[in-house]
């Protein structure tokens, strides 16, 4: 294990118990270095934050283009089939890319050798992983494994049980591969393809072989659903740990007087079917409210949805592409609501923390996961996935009671801040690094 400040006082015979949160050198890992989703959200979220703590923080990503720039990036292992590849899958391949890259998401070799250089050079006390699937996962926990390095993976979505992340088939949440990979082929869950299904299926099985998706000290579940479902297969109740997302801080301060009296349905999130976009498209056609849709249309699913929608002549709902975080701001204070539509168990989305931070009303779909943060008519409104009809009804609903509106939004309000501020997290987020350092028992979140 590398020196840090924890072992200068392990030598002048201290009991570390006494001393909270000491600077360590973090290394946070993640496919992407840019906003492109919520683990990359929340990994921009808490990076100055750790920072401002005095903690030395090192970023592993794969080295695509659109990437913020950082001087860890001579660390970056190349991405898959070029530094322009995958954003969301959509670049068209050649059989040789192909092969390459089946190869390269069973284990990639350059991916393991840049993670013993960075874990060796910057002196990484602790690993935190977030969304590393098939891409930095496995050969960072091998390299780490190696190291003796401890490791914290945060679950933002299924990566961990299911090949195409969403456990979602057929538009419906599915957990046929909680116990067993074999129906994700039968299936052919990853794009319809056989194939493809087959090399995340291999790469997910090469990994469950080397146990290295138990090597983790502690897995933070964002959710008490994915704790539940975890421990529920059989993954040790000593390494699960409930915490939830954080909101930064400025999002905490609405300006009630820059609200606007527009009937506006605000939907943000990832222009990809599981996320339900299409739900709130159908429910808002020719209504008498206008429909927002703040999301990177550039998607297959987000370009066949706006021809869609350009097609009917529809003049009430607009895409404004993707939106930062001043840009979001200011569309929620436009907004009467926000709509999250999705059909997969949605892991504990930002967006449901931005708009109760931002004051309004929330309306989702009822899926396991949502029921733990909406309880219908006290804090948000729930209708049935996929139901457009229920949809519509309720953003009439709240468009016509003022009352209501008002009342949800001041208790989904009152529960953001129970549970979900920045300095809460933090502090249970560098007692788990300290505990997983020092091999102490597990930490919870009450």
């Amino acid at each position: 294990m590398p020196t840090c400040s924890r072992c200068c006082f392990a030598l002048a015979g201290l009991d570390l118990r006494s001393y909270h949160f000491l600077a360590m050198n973090i290394l946070l890992a993640c496919n992407r270095f840019f906003l492109s989703g919520g683990p990359e959200r929340y990994l921009f979220n808490i990076l100055p934050e750790l920072e401002k703590r005095g903690h030395d923080l090192a970023i592993f990503a794969l080295d695509y283009k659109d990437n913020v720039s950082t001087p860890h990036r001579r660390f970056f292992p190349p991405a898959p089939v070029g530094e322009d590849f995958i954003r969301y899958g959509d670049k068209s391949l050649t059989w040789r890319q192909k092969a390459t890259l089946a190869r390269q998401v069973i284990f990639d070799r350059s991916v393991y050798h840049a993670a013993m250089r960075v874990i060796q050079e910057k002196e990484i006390d602790v690993i935190y992983a977030l969304q590393i699937a098939h891409y930095l996962f496995p050969e960072l926990f091998i390299a780490a494994k190696k190291l003796g390095t401890p490791v914290v993976w945060r679950q933002s979505d299924f990566q961990i049980l299911c090949p195409a992340y969403n456990s979602l088939r057929n538009g419906k949440p599915c957990s046929l591969c909680d116990h067993s990979l074999f129906p994700a082929l039968i299936h052919r869950c990853v794009k319809a393809s056989l194939p493809m299904t087959g090399v995340r299926v291999a790469s997910m099985i090469h990994a469950r072989l080397r146990a290295l998706d138990r090597y983790p000290s502690r897995i933070i579940c964002p959710t008490r659903f994915m704790m539940t479902r975890l421990s529920n297969i059989g993954f040790p109740s000593d390494k699960l740990v409930y915490l939830p997302t954080p909101i930064p801080n400025a999002w905490f301060s609405p300006d009630e007087t820059a609200k606007s009296d527009e009937k506006i349905v605000l939907f943000v999130g990832g222009l990809y079917e599981p996320k339900g976009a299409h739900v709130v498209v159908e429910a808002s056609m020719r209504k008498p409210w206008s429909l927002i849709i703040a999301g990177d249309y550039s998607t297959p699913y987000g370009t066949m949805l706006k021809k869609s929608v350009e097609h009917s002549k529809a003049q009430n709902i607009h895409f404004v592409g993707y939106a930062n975080d001043q840009e979001l701001v200011a569309l929620y204070q436009r907004a009467r609501m926000v709509v999250i539509p999705s059909l997969w168990d949605e892991n504990l989305p930002h967006t449901l923390l931005e708009a109760r931070a931002a004051g309004l009303p929330v309306i989702a779909s009822d899926t396991k996961s949502m029921r733990e943060f909406i309880r219908h008519e006290k804090n948000g409104l729930l209708f049935s996935p996929g139901d457009a009809k229920a949809l519509a009804h309720y953003i009439e609903r709240l468009m016509d009671d003022d009352d209501m509106a008002r009342k949800l939004r001041d208790a989904s309000r009152a529960d953001l801040l129970i549970g979900h501020s920045m300095r809460t997290h933090l502090d249970h987020l560098e007692n788990i690094f300290e505990q997983v350092i020092d091999l102490g028992p597990t930490p919870s979140f009450s």
